[in-house]
């Protein structure tokens, strides 16, 4: 998407949001103030498009983890809500901590015993970033008078460890170990490794020369030297890119070293 298409998209949904009393924080998102509920708008049921993917918010939350998306794309995701009571709930409205997240479609009432789906739009902001926000429904359950349907995405961030922590379990003292960290690349486009840089010189790596793949993974090897006193180390593995909003991602290395005599 473009930046005119994401700008139009953006007023277009603006228009149609269910926000209240919030304040912009200095992360460019939005929080709600005590307040906010008493100002929200009523939702009303229209017919409702095809969601990518669903949570089921068995409790008071809901959460949808889109993973990596590009700046400037728009998502529909659902969140079914059920209703357990021998009598109908009535969702009074809904509010939202971020002008990205608006509601498409709500049902008024949810039947006793039956589900309804709250469809949510999602248009990222043009900025990189590791996003988090919700939207809370207001009912009239007694358990649940407040639901929070909330949100995750990786904006512009197509790399990620894989795992996020490599164990490389107990070493003697001396002792050496190598394996592999891996990264995968959730986006269209392959990514260039330029170096990588760690925390602590007990551990090493070796950048490769090709890509991490468009859709694939890239196996690093790494090795740590358990030449330090006996005691657990969490060393930072940093890894640098030729990706414009993803100039680097941590990877972090765990081992064990153990004292004289120890297994």
């Amino acid at each position: 998407m473009t930046d005119g298409a994401s700008s139009i998209s953006r007023k277009r949904w603006g228009f149609r949001r269910a926000l209240s009393a919030a304040v912009v924080t200095a992360g460019g998102l939005m929080s709600f103030l005590p307040a906010c509920t008493s100002r929200s708008t009523e939702v009303a049921d229209v017919d409702s498009p095809r969601p990518s993917q669903t949570a089921r918010a068995d409790g008071a939350l809901a959460e949808i983890d889109l993973g990596f998306v590009e700046p400037g794309a728009a998502s529909l995701v659902g969140y079914e809500i059920p209703n357990r009571l021998d009598r109908p709930i009535r969702i009074a409205g809904a509010v939202s901590g971020c002008e990205c997240m608006v509601v498409e479609a709500c049902p008024e009432q949810i039947e006793a015993g039956k589900a309804g789906i709250v469809i949510v739009r999602f248009i990222a902001w043009e900025k990189a970033q590791n996003y988090s926000s919700k939207v809370v429904l207001m009912t009239d359950d007694p358990n649940r008078r407040q639901i929070e349907l909330g949100l995750k995405a990786r904006i512009g961030l197509p790399l990620r460890p894989a795992p996020a922590v490599r164990e490389f379990g107990k070493l003697k003292l001396g002792e050496s170990k190598s394996a592999s960290v891996v990264l995968a690349n959730d986006s269209g486009q392959p990514v260039k490794l330029l170096f990588a840089t760690c925390s602590d010189k007990s551990c090493s790596v070796q950048v490769p020369r090709v890509e991490v793949p468009p859709g694939g993974t890239l196996e690093i090897p790494a090795t740590v030297v358990a030449s330090a006193k006996p005691g657990e180390y969490d060393v930072r593995v940093t890894f640098h890119t030729d990706c414009p909003t993803q100039q680097y991602v941590l990877v972090r290395v765990k081992y064990t070293v153990g004292r004289d005599g120890d297994g």
